[in-house]
């Protein structure tokens, strides 16, 4: 049996993103022997702090947790930022540790570090490693914001991170990224040369599983809710600065001054430090009536909310490709977002959906587009044909996503294997 050693600093989620419990699982059910390192970060306000522990089946999770949980969780702003660096270097070291005293006792023929932390754990266990024992180095991001703040010159922001720059240039034998809009591969291609990044290099986004109703949640048809002049929006994401939801509350706002013969609510499905000036700014323009706050929900229930929207809001800073935006798609809602990152490659106005600059954010003109749009059965039915079409073509199930990785990292190992046989041969004939 194939064995294969994660670590990393993400543990687990119920309510927010699958692919850190998926990825392990999928070589679980692949027939690996599974061994997951993790450091949970279980701060106050943290993006743990709603989530429950987890253990998935078939595999033999090994937790630690960071340092300094309880004086970080009383800071706020640099000083916590800056102390939260501090910690995670800490949780690095943890890692290394951790995982040299299981490499004691079982040879694995993969190690997998999981993001930033993991990824340098795992160069460092490598570095004391024999070579003839080593093995197979996989690297692995969930897509990167730097190439961003380059072209915007935020260099400050750029040195800060200069822990995660390290790991994104270190050498692996396998460097694999997620495709979520925000341009990694162009970042790495500044890091690496051209033919590790055509051997090397895997950029795949997410899978995203046909979402199945259950008895008593048939979702309701689009059309019908429009009979009733009620239009459903909603927003599905952590509730964290940089995801700006306030955005949607205030689309909300210019919906509501537009004055036509449309009732508009908003649901936001979420949690995450930002909840209470949300809802704060809800009641101050007066649409706490209008605005539902649903809460952080396990992946599950948040896709059934889905099915009961006709539009999906995201209107983040860096990028908007991910999974949320994916099950829109397949939950057959028309995304209204923004303009940055790789959006564009997803979402055509009025084709898939209704996309706008960032700078300015017309609330106005969006609002009118959404009225316009479902007053026009025609052009908005042809939008949901068009977004069924691309769901089909570009949207992979997270089997057919890790079928990808997982047969890219077993010729990996063919082709290691090979090269130790002829190696070997090699000095037999010499001595001869």
């Amino acid at each position: 049996m194939k064995k294969i050693l994660f670590l990393s600093a993400l543990d687990f989620k119920e309510k927010s993103i699958q692919v850190i419990r998926k990825t392990p699982e999928a070589y679980a059910a692949a027939g690996w022997d599974v061994d997951y390192v993790v450091a949970r970060d279980d701060v106050k306000n943290g993006n743990y702090s709603y989530e429950p522990k987890i253990t998935p089946k078939n595999i033999t999770v090994n937790r630690i947790t960071w340092r300094l949980k309880n004086f970080r969780g009383l800071l706020k702003g640099p000083f916590r930022i800056l102390l939260n660096k501090f910690a995670g270097w800490i949780a690095i070291i943890e890692l290394w540790s951790r995982a040299r005293e299981l490499m004691k006792t079982k040879q694995y023929d993969v190690i997998y570090g999981y993001e930033y932390h993991g990824v340098l754990a795992a160069r460092f266990i490598l570095l004391t490693t024999k070579h003839k024992n080593r093995p197979l180095f996989v690297s692995r991001f969930q897509g990167t914001f730097f190439e961003g703040l380059l072209q915007s010159k935020k260099i400050t922001s750029l040195l800060f991170n200069f822990d995660h720059i390290i790991a994104l240039t270190l050498k692996s034998d396998l460097l694999i990224m997620t495709n979520d809009g925000t341009l990694g591969d162009k970042f790495l291609t500044r890091l690496h040369k051209s033919d590790f990044m055509r051997n090397k290099f895997l950029f795949l986004a997410n899978g995203v599983d046909k979402i199945k109703t259950y008895a008593g949640e048939k979702p309701l048809p689009v059309q019908e809710n429009h009979d009733v002049n009620t239009i459903n929006l909603v927003c599905l994401s952590r509730l964290v600065g940089w995801k700006r939801v306030e955005r949607s509350i205030y689309l909300m706002n210019a919906l509501r001054d537009c004055k036509s013969d449309y009732s508009f609510n908003l649901e936001i499905i979420g949690g995450g430090p930002e909840e209470t000036n949300l809802k704060k700014l809800a009641v101050d323009l007066k649409l706490d009536t209008c605005i539902t706050f649903a809460g952080p929900l396990s992946n599950d229930k948040a896709r059934q909310k889905l099915l009961r929207h006709d539009f999906f809001l995201s209107f983040y800073d860096s990028s908007n490709v991910g999974n949320p935006l994916f099950e829109a798609f397949r939950s057959n809602l028309i995304p209204v977002t923004l303009n940055n990152g790789a959006t564009g490659e997803w979402v055509s106005h009025k084709e898939t959906g209704l996309i706008y600059p960032t700078d300015p954010i017309n609330y106005k003109l969006i609002a009118q587009d959404i009225i316009n749009l479902v007053s026009n059965k025609d052009d908005f039915l042809g939008i949901l044909r068009n977004i069924k079409k691309l769901e089909m073509e570009k949207i992979k199930t997270w089997k057919e996503r890790f079928e990808v990785e997982i047969e890219f990292v077993d010729n990996l190992l063919v082709a290691v294997k090979n090269e130790k046989k002829n190696s070997y041969c090699s000095v037999e004939k010499s001595s001869h």
